[in-house]
């Protein structure tokens, strides 16, 4: 066995020829016997041997066993031959004989997971694919095998961790062995399809690209493209792809089943084809190749969501809202047509159908179940986002209709999201005065103007902001004057002067905590510049607040370094400083750059960790992460814990494990230990693929 290989993958029949023709000469060797063994097997799995060459694999492996009862290899051999071959009764006893062994190799557990993918037991097949990994990390078969497992469950249950796994292994093996687009070309349509639901585009593109003229994969990798070029908005481009695929499938199944098989995935086509033209403004093809959907499928969501869409856009609203009622009454969770409908009424400025639907909506969701293959409640939670979502920038009247329904349900994260979403209209609402005022910051400069700035600040956009710092003395001096009733002193007018320097001071300090909300590397920029050389103690303060919101590892300590000895509430500053910091930690976080502090669980600090996973202030290195989770002794938590990093409990993503006293929900771990295998992929994408 290669480092790089399980099997070998040379001139294969040339070397089996070779092996044959030495057998003849030397019959009883069976380390010649074995190496056929070997080649038959890799000849009926990669390279198109087929039955023939598996045969010929099991029979050379039983005649090494009979020479050698110990040859694990040889067992592993025989049973995924016999596997291959759809005789799993034979296979077992290969299997059973090898575990005896108590001999541990890469082959044997890669024979494991085909035995127990025939049997359909998912779960077994990927632990001894992996296991296989563990053994001979850099054998490309087992990684391709169980990029292409992974991927094919992502599809049946479009769970993103496996798609990012599958991902990893996908590209793993490409990178181990270029080659293998030569032997496995599916290998390069499932990498395809995987960059696609990622939305990595250009890198889907060129993966399909390369099996356009594949024989056997070529018509499918056409309709991947097609289904990239309507994702990236390319509808004529999606349109002559999607039908030059049509035709060509039309062209292969000449038979009736063969087209009544396909009237579903046809309709599908036709419904995007139908949108493509919609969203190009051709409504009369539009509508033509949506009846044509219709036709193969009269249910199909995409068909009628798009049919309503073109209806709506003719100014035939009754028939256009009979389509997406239609679509909701059989599929509720089609959150489209329900964005549509919502439009709809705001558009036409019926404010009493949009109260009464989002009172409808929380008020039923205590009632609702948990669960199912569709979640009734995070259905619900998404028409209710809906309806905040187009009730946001409108007016401040808008948030009237958010309030009184929070009182309207018992769910603390309900509740929450109702709560937030009226503070962000009127924050909005708030944030339009804000930013026209901010454009001539030397007039309307003020404590209030300042305050309300910080109050709104994710919403005024930055470059407002860093207009509004923009005071000269100039301006203060004109501010004494316009802003007071005349003095009548020399000592008067300085009081003034004084004064507003205070309020100018004042307002750029919220400004600067305003402009801290905003994650651009401006910011960092800007509070270097006021950092550095600054004179005034309370700037200097609000500067480090602003650097604590921002997280940086050096706030904290500054800030108590600068008030130790002031007189006016140091306390209070610093607790100002903990809370933003605090704050900012409730979000879990990835460091890797900024590993400032120590492992809550083990103590390690930054020159010993890879990354530290961060929230509600407290962090755990990767290690910790790694022991809590794959190693040998797993603690669950108890099912009333929720996560010590993000608050997660069971329901929403579980299991949550102990690490040392603390509590890390699969979210979290996630997070960490797909770390190293994300960087992969990110350079991969750009390195690795065989072609540019």
């Amino acid at each position: 066995m290669s480092a790089n290989h399980l099997l070998p993958h040379s001139n294969i029949e040339w070397t089996i020829e070779h092996h044959e023709a030495r057998l003849v000469r030397s019959s009883a060797d069976p380390q010649i016997r074995l190496q056929l063994a070997q080649l038959s097997l890799s000849h009926g799995l990669f390279h198109g041997g087929g039955e023939h060459a598996l045969s010929k694999a099991l029979a050379q492996a039983k005649k090494v066993l009979h020479d050698d009862r110990n040859s694990v290899e040889a067992m592993a051999i025989a049973a995924i031959a016999l596997v291959r071959m759809e005789r799993i009764d034979k296979a077992q006893p290969f299997l059973v004989m090898a575990q005896q062994r108590k001999t541990e190799h890469p082959l044997l557990s890669f024979a494991c997971s085909a035995f127990d993918r025939s049997n359909g037991d998912l779960e077994g097949m990927l632990q001894h694919l992996e296991r296989s990994i563990q053994l001979a990390p850099e054998a490309w078969e087992s990684h391709a095998t169980l990029g292409r497992m992974l991927f094919a469950l992502s599809e049946a249950h479009s769970n993103p961790q496996m798609r990012e796994r599958a991902q990893f292994h996908l590209l793993k093996a490409i990178s181990l062995f270029p080659e293998i687009t030569k032997v496995m070309s599916s290998v390069l349509l499932d990498l395809g399809i995987l960059c696609l639901r990622e939305e990595q585009f250009q890198e889907a593109e060129k993966c399909l690209s390369k099996l356009k003229e594949h024989p056997k994969l070529g018509l499918k990798s056409k309709r991947y493209l097609a289904e990239v070029a309507f994702q990236v908005g390319k509808y004529h481009n999606a349109i002559q792809r999607f039908r030059t695929y049509l035709n060509q499938k039309e062209a292969l199944n000449r038979t009736i089943s063969a087209q009544n098989r396909d009237r579903s995935s046809n309709a599908a086509i036709q419904a995007k084809i139908a949108m493509s033209w919609f969203k190009l403004g051709d409504l009369r093809r539009a509508k033509s190749e949506c009846q044509r959907a219709l036709q193969f499928d009269p249910n199909h969501l995409l068909a009628r969501h798009t049919l309503g869409c073109i209806l709506i856009e003719e100014g035939s609203y009754p028939e256009g809202l009979r389509e997406f009622r239609e679509n909701l009454h059989v599929h509720p969770e089609y959150i489209k047509s329900y964005r549509e409908l919502v439009k709809l009424y705001k558009n036409a400025g019926d404010w009493d159908w949009l109260n009464k639907a989002l009172l409808s909506e929380v008020s039923n969701y205590d009632r609702l179940p948990i669960g199912g293959v569709v979640d009734a409640r995070v259905c619900t939670r998404e028409r209710i986002q809906v309806i905040i979502e187009e009730l946001k920038g409108l007016d401040a009247d808008s948030a009237s209709l958010i309030l009184p329904v929070i009182a309207m349900t018992q769910d603390e994260l309900l509740r929450f999201q109702l709560w937030e979403a009226a503070c962000d209209i009127a924050e909005e609402v708030n944030a339009y005065s804000v930013k026209s005022a901010l454009e001539q910051p030397d007039r309307n400069y003020s404590v209030s103007l300042g305050e309300d700035a910080l109050s709104s600040a994710k919403h005024v956009p930055l470059s407002a902001l860093m207009q509004g710092l923009n005071i000269q003395y100039t301006d203060i001096k004109a501010a004494a004057l316009d802003r007071y009733p005349q003095a009548h002193s020399l000592e008067a007018h300085q009081r003034n002067e004084k004064s507003e320097v205070r309020v100018a001071r004042s307002y750029q300090m919220h400004l600067l905590l305003a402009c801290a909300f905003h994650n651009s590397d401006q910011v960092s920029e800007l509070f270097k510049r006021w950092t550095s050389g600054q004179n005034d103690r309370n700037m200097e303060i609000a500067t480090w607040v602003g650097w604590a919101l921002r997280n940086h590892r050096d706030a904290i300590g500054r800030l108590r370094t600068i008030t130790k000895d002031r007189q006016a509430s140091p306390k209070q500053v610093q607790a100002l400083a903990l809370a933003t910091n605090q704050q900012m930690s409730n979000r879990v976080a990835l460091r890797v750059e900024d590993r400032a502090g120590k492992c809550r669980v083990c103590g390690k600090s930054h020159e010993s960790v890879n990354h530290f996973i961060q929230g509600h202030n407290i962090q755990i290195c990767d290690s910790c992460i790694v022991e809590a989770f794959t190693g040998v002794d797993i603690k669950p938590a108890h099912q009333s814990h929720s996560c010590s990093l993000c608050g997660n409990t069971q329901l929403e993503a579980a299991p949550l494990l102990m690490a040392g006293s603390n509590v890390v929900c699969n979210s979290c771990a996630q997070l960490s230990l797909g770390y190293n295998n994300r960087v992969f992929v990110a350079r991969a994408l750009t390195s690795v693929l065989p072609f540019k």
